[in-house]
């Protein structure tokens, strides 16, 4: 039985056929696959009916030729370290999303070559952005070719003040024995050790053996860095390291904040904070993110506003005192302040 080759000779349906069936713009067509502007609901409805009906398929590469955009941001990450930054990456795409653009990700490895296809993607002119989850910048990628925003480099800087506000409190505190209890990964004690040597302050650095926030490396650390390194003030990352410290220092005898500083970074949880009376840096990754993602928006868009950054409070509980203050004085009284 021979197939008719009517449907094979039928002449593709173009915008303007959907636009004709609707009774609208081919510019309005274009908006409601785009998204860039906003339009009725039931006019979306009405253009996507059209073009199943048509059988139309906007064409992403006519598109960017014409508007010179396309509403595509790649994202590189490295296989290897996805698992740890995958709850990073789903905020970025939704962050994006919310100002409509979608994303195309890019596993590469670190080594010459691996970026081709995204390079393929960005030489034809496919993308209008790109941001590296890259742990190191990535050379081989045309970076110059599109505005492209380094999200490590974007965190370190936000930790980096964070560190920086911490540390300039802990010194005028009196304190210069700083430790850091913290999971193995994290990036706040890297910068933390820069911070700590630029301003020439003794510090033990603790990096647990334990992948993972819990009391138990919270205890060990403090017994470590407490015990035997006699460090008077401590930045803890994560609730559950912060109440293994408190265990330690409840089962030790030693006050805080009389005799021991304690501060936390990452601790967003108010009723733990109310609990313990902690210190903490106001610091979420989703505020670095939607910072990341409004530069490279503003690079795409040649935006006059650039924002410049993230700037962490510091919130002060109670747990923090001066190192002069005399052991057993549990006179301190209980501050709650914004720095």
């Amino acid at each position: 039985m021979k197939r008719s080759n009517a449907c094979c000779n039928r002449k593709k349906a173009t915008i303007r056929d959907v636009a004709m069936m609707v009774g609208v713009t081919p510019g309005t067509v274009s908006h409601a696959f785009s998204g860039k502007r906003a339009i009725s609901d039931k006019v979306r409805r009405q253009v996507f009916d059209a073009a199943r009906k048509l059988d139309y398929q906007p064409n992403i590469i006519a598109q960017a030729m014409r508007n010179k955009a396309t509403g595509l941001i790649g994202i590189l990450i490295d296989p290897a370290g996805l698992q740890k930054k995958q709850m990073r990456l789903a905020e970025i795409v939704t962050t994006l999303q919310m100002n409509h653009y979608d994303t195309i990700i890019g596993m590469t490895a670190q080594e010459k070559g691996s970026g081709n296809s995204m390079q393929r993607l960005i030489s034809g002119g496919l993308i209008d952005g790109m941001i590296s989850l890259l742990p190191k910048k990535f050379d081989d990628c045309p970076a110059m070719q599109v505005p492209v925003i380094d999200a490590e480099a974007e965190e370190r800087s936000n930790y980096r003040k964070a560190a920086g506000k911490v540390v300039n409190y802990f010194r005028a505190c009196g304190h210069c024995r700083i430790g850091c209890i913290a999971p193995k990964a994290h990036i706040f004690p890297q910068v933390l050790g820069d911070v700590l040597e630029e301003k020439g302050i003794w510090c033990e650095s603790e990096y647990c053996f334990e992948e993972r926030d819990s009391v138990e490396t919270g205890m060990s650390g403090a017994e470590r860095l407490i015990g035997h390194q006699s460090a008077t003030a401590v930045i803890v990352i994560g609730e559950a390291i912060a109440e293994g410290v408190y265990r330690w220092a409840s089962l030790h005898k030693i006050p805080i904040p009389a005799r021991l500083s304690l501060i936390g970074v990452d601790m967003m949880d108010e009723i733990f904070c109310r609990k313990f009376s902690l210190t903490t840096i106001r610091h979420t990754p989703g505020d670095w993110i939607q910072n990341a993602v409004n530069r490279l928006l503003c690079q795409i868009n040649r935006s006059e506003f650039m924002p410049d950054g993230i700037y962490p409070e510091l919130i002060i509980r109670g747990s923090v005192a001066s190192a002069f203050t005399e052991f057993g004085n549990t006179s301190c009284e209980m501050k709650n302040e914004i720095l």
